[in-house]
């Protein structure tokens, strides 16, 4: 196993007063350690894959590109052109060749042990258990469901990691879940491809993680928590090179990690699809994200132009929506955009949602369309198809506006379908019609007092006011629409298909522009 010069360093049993680095060389390219001496014939390619030990004054002053252990103060032209490690005067150089050659030893050893398990089912696990030896810290690998694959020690984690008997695995803590869903730091971490250092903003130490990527896909992450020793430079290279090698051990098809997260978008996707969830598999993999079933949720919809879809903008769009909805779910179906928000876990209103969403929809010259408030899985079909239906209705009706309530727009998504196929003369009330027409002859407004009459729901007093009217006005005008329609206004049927009458005609008169 190669080694950089930062691993070296760090695991040094000898007093950092009696050493100093300068700049260390951070890739593993070193295989070996080699005794340097003045007057000897070396191979200066080889040189540079070797750590070289030896006398200050045995390094020539054109050696360049190297990696250097040198017992003595240096030129400054060497530490310029060199990793160097230098130690004091009186440092035993047999006994830094004794500590550097065991480290090279350890690691090919422990190497050699990885690769025997890579074709095994317990690799992970030994992974964690011979990681943590290395790194002194317990060392975790979680899914991205955040439920734990492989550890090695628990005993200093068990805040974080709780016992989930429903799914009969550790997964991570509600709490500390809350707290990372509403963590900046913690979003932008999830997006990160080399090994990086988490604060101990959301814990008591700072973690040492590195994402692991399968096909771009987020699959879990390994984790050094600092408890018993302090992260060293050195350890994020040697934890990119245990995610490099679990890579290879993926490939060999004994890694079992299911894409929870790929897994619950089909999941959705078959719900609003309407295909049978056989087993309950949504509300158990809901679960795992924190959801309930009592869950207050809403849908929204957006709109994706070819331009997203083709210059992958599509990505950068959902991957800021995640950012803005940590906890949600955001997944691409169809040429739309969907995002289905928890109320609740979010202790938000729909207002708030939309109020979260303008700048995003303005920035992106995207629109949406929003579902009414649902709870219970068997509702996502409704909930989506509202959205849908919203922004097709309200970006007809109002193209200005950026986003549009599928409440709102109840009515005209009823008016638009019905006269999809058919007219407002086909729909409507036959005793509307004959209104409309009597008012046209005799330039009588008929038509506009029944309609305030029955959307003041048949009060004389209310109907009056709206009209300007005297009440004996209303009772006569009354009485004429009766007979002229024949209809009985007392039936509930009656009055609703008159009310609908009217909506059908404003709908035929804003289609034809006349509104």
């Amino acid at each position: 196993m190669r080694l950089s010069l930062n691993i070296i360093y760090d695991r040094l049993k000898i007093p950092e007063k009696n050493m100093a680095s300068h700049p260390l060389n951070q890739i593993m390219i070193y295989q070996g350690l080699m005794l340097y001496k003045d007057g000897i014939a070396y191979d200066t390619e080889l040189l540079k894959e070797y750590l070289l030990l030896g006398l200050s004054t045995d390094f020539p002053a054109s050696m360049e590109g190297c990696g250097i252990l040198s017992v003595g103060r240096l030129p400054d032209a060497l530490r310029e052109k060199n990793a160097c490690v230098e130690f004091d005067q009186d440092c035993d150089l047999y006994q830094i060749f004794y500590q550097v050659q065991s480290l090279f030893g350890q690691f090919e050893c422990w190497e050699r042990m990885l690769a025997e398990h890579l074709d095994k089912e317990d690799f992970m696990d030994v992974v964690c258990r011979s990681a943590a030896k290395i790194f002194g810290n317990p060392v975790i690998f979680h899914d991205n469901g955040q439920v734990l694959y492989a550890w090695s020690d628990l005993s200093g984690l068990t805040d974080i990691w709780i016992y989930n008997k429903e799914i009969e695995k550790y997964s991570l803590s509600t709490s500390l879940l809350n707290q990372f869903k509403v963590s900046r730091e913690y979003q932008a971490s999830m997006l990160t491809d080399s090994t990086e250092l988490y604060s101990d903003s959301n814990l008591d130490f700072p973690v040492l993680y590195c994402n692991f990527f399968v096909a771009g896909q987020f699959m879990g992450r390994y984790c050094v928590s600092e408890i018993s020793r302090k992260i060293q430079p050195g350890d994020y290279q040697i934890l990119d090179y245990i995610n490099r090698i679990t890579q290879q051990a993926y490939r060999y098809g004994r890694i079992c990690l299911v894409n929870q997260v790929k897994e619950i978008e089909t999941l959705l996707i078959d719900a609003i699809e309407g295909k049978p969830d056989e087993g309950n598999r949504l509300g158990s993999q809901m679960k795992l994200f924190q959801w309930l079933p009592e869950d207050r949720y809403l849908c929204v919809v957006i709109l994706l132009n070819g331009r997203d879809v083709h210059t992958y903008a599509v990505i950068g769009a959902r991957l800021d929506l995640e950012r803005m909805f940590p906890g949600d779910f955001v997944f691409v179906y169809g040429k739309n955009l969907v995002l289905l928000a928890n109320l609740d876990r979010r202790h938000q209103e729909a207002k708030d949602i939309s109020s979260s969403l303008a700048y995003f929809l303005r920035e992106g010259i995207f629109k949406a369309g929003i579902s009414r408030t649902k709870h219970g899985y068997d509702f996502l079909k409704d909930a989506f198809w509202e959205a849908s239906e919203a922004l097709v209705v309200g970006n007809y009706m109002d193209p200005t506006k950026w986003y549009y309530y599928f409440e709102q727009y109840r009515n005209d998504y009823i008016c638009m379908k019905s006269m999809g196929v058919l007219s407002a003369g086909s729909l409507c009330h036959p005793g509307v019609l004959l209104l409309q027409e009597y008012d046209k002859r005799h330039k009588t407004q008929l038509f506009k007092t029944l309609q305030v009459y029955l959307n003041c729901d048949r009060n004389l007093a209310g109907t009056s006011r709206q009209l300007f009217i005297h009440r004996s006005t209303l009772e006569y005008r009354l009485e004429k629409i009766r007979k002229i329609t024949g209809a009985d206004l007392e039936q509930p049927k009656i009055r609703f298909q008159m009310l609908e009458s009217f909506r059908f005609l404003e709908w035929e008169s804003f289609r034809r522009g006349t509104i």
